[in-house]
């Protein structure tokens, strides 16, 4: 399945000039891509494993309310390179805490959760944990 995704990005590890990332596009630096939880996906041409290992706690202010505020779901994400320690970073959606994380010189940045909540659920606004999918967007720390 991966291996699908790979090939869309063959011959570059940057963005198509002129081209809006796709959500779901293959996991390359610097473009936006949907991972689903417990999926697990490699970073074109970098040795980098990145998983979204949990969503949770999910306070989202629901699609059809209006709300005081928009809530916040936090993201814990996962990475792995060969001969390195395994990291984790916890992201959020909320604009008021840290949306972004470095691993090593990697920095990952959580652009956007699906499904959002919404009212009217018979369990409120619970969202099945495995129905998750994160957008994000891995680039490399800039060494000064």
């Amino acid at each position: 399945m991966i291996s699908m995704g790979l090939s869309a990005c063959v011959g570059g590890n940057g963005p198509i000039a002129g081209a809006a990332p796709t959500a779901g596009a293959c996991p390359c630096l610097d473009r936006e891509f949907g991972l689903k939880v417990g999926e697990p996906a490699t970073i074109q041409g970098e040795q980098l494993e990145i998983r979204v290992e949990s969503v949770g706690p999910d306070s989202r202010c629901p699609v059809n309310v209006t709300c005081v505020w928009e809530g916040d779901a936090q993201v814990t994400i996962g990475l792995s390179r060969q001969a390195q320690a395994p990291g984790r970073l916890q992201l959020h959606t909320s604009q008021r805490f840290s949306t972004e994380g470095t691993y090593l010189n990697y920095r990952v940045r959580l652009t956007a959760l699906m499904p959002a909540p919404r009212d009217g659920n018979r369990d409120g606004n619970r969202i099945e944990p495995g129905s998750y999918t994160a957008t994000l967007v891995v680039s490399r720390e800039i060494s000064a």
